[in-house]
């Protein structure tokens, strides 16, 4: 049992990796974080947590920012390095 929702999880994370409406929300969502226009900014990286809020890398304009969504809640902070960890 718990080989398969091992198995359902991850075959979650790789559908919504692919997912270009959960890129685009995430571009939307870090846009006036990162006063970036959407359309400029790349996730890089994204992850859904158990709780149900999410984390994710994104970049725009030679700067990343490491983000996060707690209970719909938008926050994203720069990094001091131009590449994600």
């Amino acid at each position: 049992m718990k080989i398969l929702s091992t198995l359902f999880i991850c075959s979650l994370f790789v559908l919504s990796c692919a997912n270009p409406k959960i890129i685009s929300v995430l571009q939307e969502e870090s846009a006036t974080q990162m006063s970036c226009d959407p359309s400029r900014i790349e996730i890089v990286e994204h992850q859904e947590l158990a709780n149900g809020d999410m984390t994710w890398t994104g970049l725009c304009l030679g700067d990343t920012y490491q983000c996060r969504k707690e209970g719909g809640v938008v926050s994203c902070s720069k990094m001091s390095s131009q590449f994600p960890n």
